[in-house]
């Protein structure tokens, strides 16, 4: 049978913004606290601020999240005198004129390999990214010119890149996290070998069904957050047509809910894009759920998947209580 393998980034996308604190195992030194949503703007110049208002506006932009419409970020805009506050953020973007000498510029030339900075300082400017720079799970960003009009044409230039960047740290920052945490090894393999589905699982899940009923599903939890991951399959002459058949993969969906959650889909919150799940190309669903038996719901998103040499199409759904 033809494996179908899951990247684990997408057990922890809908844990985008969840908190972390505490000692990190991988250096025992204290991470960073707060929201992967989080970002600390920092300027090496308090001036700098009414231009960099339109950075932020692109940078931030706004998004449907199921129902609500937010913005991507929480931001926090510092002078170069809360320097130290900005230090304890998961996200850190420190925005330098170059040549100022202050309290920002001082920083960056302590972060920054010599050659590094020097290249940045003697070709106008640019971007550079550091891991870890106060603590673990933290990202930084030096966006750097010696010109101010140059500094805010590269900050408006990069306004999405800088997102793009961030997101991806995120999530690399996430499966990291996780990883380090350990795995549920015994599950990854028991289900490569039964189901023929390679998927990471972190240790923090356990499983809390296994067919069901006779049911071809999979349901694995975790609380505090409460999260969910669910795996089911449904049979199909010709798994990549069906990819394209909405009608045959919301069934499927409707059922694992009814089955595995005792819920239902709210049909005005749905939305359908097309994508990739590591190496597989997929097609997500995305919308919002209430339980059938409690008063409550969440946001959820299932990715399927067809799998022709096993005569199905696998869904993955991330389930958010």
């Amino acid at each position: 049978m033809k494996r179908i393998t899951a990247a684990l980034v997408l057990l922890v996308s809908l844990a985008a913004f969840e908190i972390g604190c505490g000692i990190d195992r991988e250096q025992g030194i204290l991470m960073a606290a707060g929201s992967y949503g989080d970002v600390a703007v920092v300027l090496s110049d308090p001036s700098l601020r009414p231009a960099v208002d339109g950075f932020l506006t692109e940078f931030n932009d706004e998004f449907t999240f199921v129902i609500n419409t937010e913005p991507r970020f929480t931001i926090d805009v510092f002078g170069p005198d809360k320097l130290g506050i900005a230090k304890g953020y998961k996200n850190i973007v420190m925005i330098l004129h170059i040549g100022d000498g202050g309290k920002v510029e001082k920083q960056v030339q302590r972060m920054l390999q010599p050659e590094t900075y020097e290249r940045m300082a003697s070709s106008g400017g640019g971007l550079a990214q550091l891991d870890d720079p106060f603590a673990t799970y933290q990202f930084a960003l030096v966006v750097a010119s010696r010109d101010r009009n140059s500094l805010i044409s590269i900050l408006r230039g990069n306004a999405v890149r800088v997102r793009t960047i961030i997101e991806e740290k995120n999530r690399w920052r996430l499966q990291r996290r996780f990883r380090q945490g350990g795995l549920a090894g015994d599950l990854t393999s028991d289900y490569w070998q039964r189901f023929g589905i390679f998927i990471e699982i972190p240790r923090e899940f356990r499983e809390n069904q296994r067919e069901p009923d006779g049911f071809p599903g999979l349901e694995l939890m975790r609380n505090d957050p409460s999260r969910g991951i669910s795996i089911s399959w449904t049979a199909s002459d010709d798994p990549v047509a069906a990819l394209q058949d909405r009608e045959f993969l919301l069934a499927a969906r409707i059922r694992m809910g009814e089955v595995l959650h005792n819920n239902e889909l709210a049909p005005q919150t749905l939305a359908w894009t097309a994508g990739q799940l590591g190496r597989n190309d997929c097609v997500k669903l995305e919308g919002a759920w209430t339980s059938t038996v409690f008063a409550g719901g969440g946001p959820f998103w299932s990715y399927f998947l067809a799998d022709p040499a096993g005569k199905r199409v696998i869904c993955l759904d991330l389930l958010v209580f």
